[in-house]
């Protein structure tokens, strides 16, 4: 799995709207590009963070790394080796979004936010790529990015919610620019 990176966002405050809170979450150094810019927006990546989440708890158990340093008790299967409602409920959430946005674009969520592949790596292995010396042909991936940003989309209005991050008030630290359009 590819090194994630840090973003911090803003977003609302559950307990207060007027103020706000200071939420990190992990993207793929591929998405952040991405971000930075334009090419996909705050409810992109606010969907592919979900879908991080979501996967992640779907296969809990599957520890990446160890840390010696932190007392970690698996509690992914109960006694007699069954998941646990959590474990469960990740599963059929992970299904529900592979139904939403179809298996192909579904393999290019999963590899891009949650094995952290860049969208050039995955169009690389795609079916109807044209590899070269110089790389991948440009179709294959503006069709894979495009792909990615329109399952994204797709899972943060079916999941995530519908807000606007302008009328939210959700804003992201650093130097991402708002969400240019076209393909």
């Amino acid at each position: 799995m590819a090194m994630m990176q840090r973003m911090m966002i803003e977003v609302p405050a559950a307990w207060d709207a007027s103020k706000v809170d200071l939420v990190e979450i992990a993207v793929s150094s591929g998405l952040k590009g991405m971000a930075r810019r334009g090419e996909i927006g705050l409810p992109e990546l606010r969907a592919a963070a979900w879908v991080r989440a979501t996967i992640e708890a779907a296969e809990a158990g599957g520890v990446k790394a160890i840390d010696y340093g932190r007392v970690k008790v698996d509690t992914s299967l109960m006694g007699g080796g069954e998941p646990t409602a959590m474990v469960v409920s990740a599963i059929r959430l992970v299904e529900r979004v592979r139904a939403q946005v179809g298996e192909a674009a579904f393999r290019i969520v999963r590899a891009v936010c949650f094995e952290g592949r860049s969208v050039t790596e995955v169009a690389i292995g795609w079916p109807t790529a044209k590899v070269s010396d110089a790389g991948v042909d440009t179709n294959t991936r503006k069709y894979v990015g495009r792909m990615l940003r329109e399952a994204l989309a797709s899972i943060d209005e079916a999941f995530c919610g519908t807000l606007d991050p302008a009328r939210s008030g959700v804003k992201v630290r650093g130097k991402v620019s708002p969400r240019r359009g076209g393909a």
